[in-house]
């Protein structure tokens, strides 16, 4: 008599042990029944091999990232911006291309860990371990692409840019940090990212433009408007008067950085503006000098006075879950780092940012 074995489903998504041995995996985490039985080292990584890989030949990505690809797709992309246009480049074309560009993926899978935690308050520290995990991933890849930059890479480049400017936002150790703190060089850090991202803008704009985010950049309607259109500039316009009042080289690139500020809040104001003020905020420290950033770092008083107003700006944008509390955080930082006497050129950002003194 001959006996047919039973049959039994094959599973393709077991872990590496039980596949290594050709046996059943019943999949249960963290460790199986097969290698629990055999002590042995239980792992359901997958390894995939991706094209763009500055520094690893082979990344691997695990289910725990699979399912942060899966709610990037149901809710991270339509959270991060504020038109259809817009969230489709999100939620079709970044992971798209994230597929071969490793950095971009590790991009998409820090925020969409950040959006995690943000979400549940509960579960916050182990997803903010996944997002620093991925950021430490991306960013030496992606400072190493943006010495290169290519027709072939700029769309990824562009998009991982934009995308590690809303982790750098939304990062909890960075919003409980003194962000602009020369002892840290936190400020440069941050700067330095979010300038090389917007660089590409202008560096690649003919590439951009015949690629697959070409449907949703941006250009704003008037692009020199007048100040005025900011129904509250005349706070701005008082602010440059005192400061023009101290002519000094280092005073002169601080009106520069509040003459940008006052150009793009003209711009978030001006009727049927075709560039969102999202895209406006993050465009002021592409604006700003060098010079002024340094004035930042060594916390001068009229570099930090501008920057307290900047903040006035990144309250516009407080609606979105990345930005929530970033303009209160940023202003509460200059508050303590200018003296008593300075502190009265602050009393309008405080008041519309709305920090209690």
């Amino acid at each position: 008599m001959h006996y047919k074995k039973a049959p039994h489903r094959k599973v393709k998504t077991g872990c590496l042990p039980c596949k290594k041995r050709r046996v059943k995996c019943d999949e249960a985490r963290p460790i199986c029944r097969q290698c629990d039985r055999h002590s042995l080292k239980c792992s359901f990584t997958l390894s995939v091999k991706t094209p763009d890989n500055a520094l690893s030949a082979t990344p691997s990505y695990s289910y725990a990232d699979f399912k942060l690809l899966h709610h990037w797709s149901v809710a991270t992309a339509d959270s991060l911006a504020p038109n259809e246009s817009l969230q489709r480049a999100m939620r079709e074309v970044i992971p798209l291309l994230a597929i071969n560009h490793e950095y971009l993926m590790h991009g998409l899978l820090a925020l969409s860990s950040l959006h995690l935690a943000y979400l549940r308050p509960t579960e916050a520290k182990i997803y903010e371990l996944q997002a620093t995990h991925h950021q430490h991933l991306a960013l030496p890849l992606f400072r190493a692409a943006l010495t290169d930059v290519t027709a072939s890479n700029c769309h990824a480049l562009y998009a991982c840019g934009h995308l590690v400017t809303k982790s750098a936002f939304a990062s909890q150790h960075l919003r409980r940090g003194l962000i602009f703190s020369p002892t840290t060089d936190t400020t440069f850090e941050f700067f330095s990212l979010l300038r090389g991202a917007f660089s590409i803008h202008n560096h690649a704009y003919d590439w951009l433009t015949s690629g697959p985010l070409a449907f949703c950049l941006e250009q704003p309607l008037d692009a020199n408007p007048k100040f005025d259109l900011y129904p509250d500039d005349p706070h701005l316009a008082r602010l440059l008067s005192m400061l023009l009042a101290n002519d000094s080289e280092d005073v002169n690139v601080c009106c520069g950085a509040l003459n940008n500020l006052r150009k793009l809040l003209a711009m978030a104001s001006t009727p049927h503006q075709t560039i969102s003020t999202k895209t406006l905020v993050f465009s002021w420290p592409m604006e700003v000098s060098e010079r002024y950033l340094e004035l930042v770092g060594e916390n001068k008083p009229e570099a930090i006075l501008v920057l307290a107003h900047y903040c006035v700006m990144l309250k516009m944008v407080d609606s979105f879950w990345f930005m929530r509390g970033s303009a209160v955080n940023i202003l509460r930082q200059c508050q303590q780092v200018l003296e008593p006497r300075w502190q009265q050129y602050i009393d309008w950002p405080v008041k519309v940012v709305g920090i209690d003194c």
